[in-house]
């Protein structure tokens, strides 16, 4: 942090997601805090994975005086973020959205939420693959005239 400034980093949070088998039975209480305590670092933002039930989020928002980006989908969920879930963590209190594998199928990911057109699927089987395959060969959205 001292390379770059306070200003100009964030952390990342996933609470309660489970991932690598870690269960958390307090995240309600945990995450206010690590909040609580981070706020006066002056840190950008947090970016938060919304694996944790809602009141949580809520409470995180309350706790975070500066921005905060959401990316409405948990990491083990199969079903793809969309322009619904955005605007509803939009509502919540989240400053920003981050969309990261819709926006690795979709080039054109801000015209199609802008224009309502449904998102088209990403394949896996290219994440972290190399080469430009999946990352570079997805198609923008044509309108039928």
């Amino acid at each position: 942090m001292q390379a770059v400034g306070a200003t100009r980093t964030g952390i990342r949070l996933s609470p309660d997601a489970g991932i690598w088998g870690v269960r958390e039975t307090d995240a309600l209480e945990l995450y206010p805090a690590l909040l609580a305590e981070l706020a006066p670092l002056g840190l950008a933002y947090i970016h938060v994975i919304a694996s944790a039930p809602d009141e949580v989020l809520a409470a995180m928002r309350r706790a975070w005086p500066r921005a905060m980006i959401v990316n409405p989908n948990h990491p083990a969920n199969t079903t793809r973020s969309d322009r619904a879930a955005a605007e509803r963590w939009l509502g919540r209190g989240a400053d920003l959205i981050s969309l990261g594998r819709a926006f690795i199928a979709n080039p054109d990911l801000v015209e199609r939420l802008r224009r309502d057109v449904a998102l088209a699927g990403e394949d896996p089987a290219y994440h972290y693959a190399g080469g430009d395959t999946g990352y570079l060969t997805y198609p923008s959205y044509v309108p039928l005239a």
